[in-house]
């Protein structure tokens, strides 16, 4: 068994510099967007360049973020529960649960 830690970053912040540092380290980092769009954008520029490999990243309920908004180095998205798993073809999905119910729905759904 291969065990997978995953780095999120905290408070719906986009932190380049803490993603890119759990990328480096071997773990699964995961960039949290985030709700302001440029902040988001400009942490995902800087993670692409600087992690040197796939990453991840978390999308906040009520975001408008797509697959077209994510660079090819993104292999991961998280997703809140309730999200549509299909609208990020080729990529693991993830999704964030805290009920039964909602691990249930999510797996019904794909995930």
């Amino acid at each position: 068994m291969n065990p997978l830690t995953i780095g999120l970053t905290p408070f719906e912040r986009p932190d380049a510099k803490l993603a890119t540092a759990w990328a480096l380290a071997g773990g699964l980092a995961v960039l949290d967007l985030g709700r302001d769009r440029d902040a988001g954008l400009e942490a995902l520029r800087r993670v692409t360049k600087r992690a040197r490999g796939p990453f991840g990243v978390r999308i906040p309920e009520g975001s408008a973020w797509t697959h077209a908004d994510l660079p090819d180095s993104v292999n991961t998205v998280m997703l809140p529960a309730g999200a549509d798993v299909a609208s990020f073809p080729g990529r693991t999905v993830a999704v964030q649960v805290v009920s039964v119910a909602e691990g249930r729905a999510a797996l019904d759904a794909g995930a």
